[in-house]
């Protein structure tokens, strides 16, 4: 687990938008497969502001009773 938020933090994941700029996925695949959105599927998409994660969190937050604003990326997240 501790691996994988290493690689989130380092922008180290291979998104769709990772593999489009790299030339293993064409331009018409780099949409998020999770909301169907036309946002290309980044790290801070995918961990933050995709609608489908967004939700989870969410849950999460109310579950914990906290109240939270999204930040803009995930480093401004580790930050908070």
């Amino acid at each position: 687990m501790e691996i994988s938020f290493w690689m989130v933090i380092l922008n180290k994941i291979n998104t769709r938008g990772v593999l489009v700029r790299r030339g293993i996925l064409g331009i018409n695949d780099a949409m998020c497969p999770l909301c169907m959105s036309t946002f290309v599927e980044l790290v801070d998409h995918l961990t933050i502001h995709c609608h489908y994660r967004w939700s989870i969190w969410l849950k999460l937050i109310e579950w914990w009773g906290l109240s939270w604003c999204c930040p803009g990326n995930l480093s401004d997240l580790f930050k908070q």
